[in-house]
């Protein structure tokens, strides 16, 4: 995912509540990236005000891809794995 630019921007993801503290780190090395060491892969773990289908709100973390945007398109639904 990318920084959202305006309002209609959005992704579609998935919240899980994690029990265990290391796990993060764990994530973190599966995605490519870290969040105290940002520049060391492909993706930054920053917290994200993330809307529920419930209709609630709750701030998560959420990867932020920060790599070279040339030639990178847009995914108009939000979902990667649906993108159209």
């Amino acid at each position: 995912m990318t920084a959202p630019v305006g309002p209609e921007e959005w992704g579609s993801g998935e919240v899980y509540e994690l029990a265990d503290g290391t796990l993060p780190d764990v994530l973190d090395d599966y995605e490519g990236g870290a969040a105290h060491e940002p520049d060391r892969g492909l993706f930054e773990r920053l917290p994200t005000l993330v809307a529920l289908d419930s209709g609630g709100t709750l701030t998560a973390w959420a990867y932020f891809d920060h790599g070279p945007r040339e030639g990178a398109r847009p995914v108009p639904s939000g979902d990667y794995f649906e993108p159209t």
